[in-house]
């Protein structure tokens, strides 16, 4: 999955953090992997542990919902 979090709603400031939950809704099993900015005209390469994979474009990605954008659906088990 992808999500996204806007710049502005990201705290200002020193303090003691806040966690990613509370702007993105993901399962508790999940794992991040990256953390970057996103960029519409670029593309990534999706690579699940069974070695199947496949390139999506930033556009494609691209999701305002706090549940974020599914761009894959492996077989159970497999991340």
């Amino acid at each position: 999955k992808f999500f996204q979090i806007r710049a502005q709603d990201i705290p200002k400031g020193k303090g003691f953090g806040e966690p990613l939950r509370l702007h993105i809704q993901w399962s508790e099993e999940a794992m991040l992997v990256a953390f970057q900015p996103i960029q519409l005209d670029q593309e990534w390469v999706i690579i699940a542990a069974d070695g199947k994979g496949f390139r999506v474009a930033g556009q494609d990605a691209w999701s305002t919902q706090r549940t974020g954008k599914q761009v894959y659906n492996g077989k159970a088990g497999i991340k």
